[in-house]
């Protein structure tokens, strides 16, 4: 984990945590992020993330796609959390 992340590359992990965190309290089975964008792609080839589907069950199964955070996304999102100045 010794090369740099970018603020972008922080701020997508940073949406993926949130979503994470959201699904949690809301006891929501769908913890993805959901983007198109490349730089996603780019933290998956890095194993900061990985893709993903859930089935929403029900009488019309919906199927949402996205990305997870890896254990690596999360260690490197909490630990640049942990180095960001106090006003943030």
């Amino acid at each position: 984990m010794n090369e740099r992340l970018t603020k972008a590359d922080l701020a997508l992990l940073r949406r993926a945590f949130e979503a994470e965190i959201n699904a949690a309290l809301r006891k929501h089975p769908a913890a993805l992020l959901q983007t198109r964008s490349k730089r996603a792609l780019s933290l998956v080839a890095r194993s900061y993330l990985v893709p993903a589907k859930v089935v929403l069950p029900g009488r019309f199964a919906v199927t949402v796609a996205g990305f997870q955070l890896t254990h690596l996304g999360r260690l490197a999102y909490c630990a640049a959390c942990s180095r960001a100045p106090p006003d943030e």
